[in-house]
């Protein structure tokens, strides 16, 4: 076999490979496409979660504001109830119960 026999030959076979190499790229940059794709969707996903958690929050503040004034109004009624009743209301209140 000549030089240039031999020197075709690795060519060919050299070309060979990088088309094995070519087809194995292709199947890869199909997996990371579809590894995209879903992670578009965990993305979208995410982000839904998250506008969820914001409402929740937002929820959960104004259920404290609530709570803090409804709290303030119990501590005002009964420091007014204890100006207000004496002891002798409360023996007279206690006899009307019995």
């Amino acid at each position: 076999m000549s030089e240039l026999q031999l020197i075709i030959k690795i060519l060919g076979e050299i070309d060979h490979r990088l088309g094995g190499v070519e087809n194995g790229l292709r199947g890869v940059d199909k997996r990371l496409n579809g590894i995209d794709h879903r992670l578009n969707g965990i993305d979208e996903r995410f982000d839904r979660v998250d506008e969820r958690l914001d409402r929740i929050e937002a929820k959960v503040d104004k259920t404290d504001a609530k709570l803090s004034i409804v709290h303030e109004q119990v501590v005002r009624n009964s420091e007014a109830i204890e100006q207000c009743v004496t002891k002798s209301h409360l023996k007279n209140i206690v006899n009307l119960l019995n």
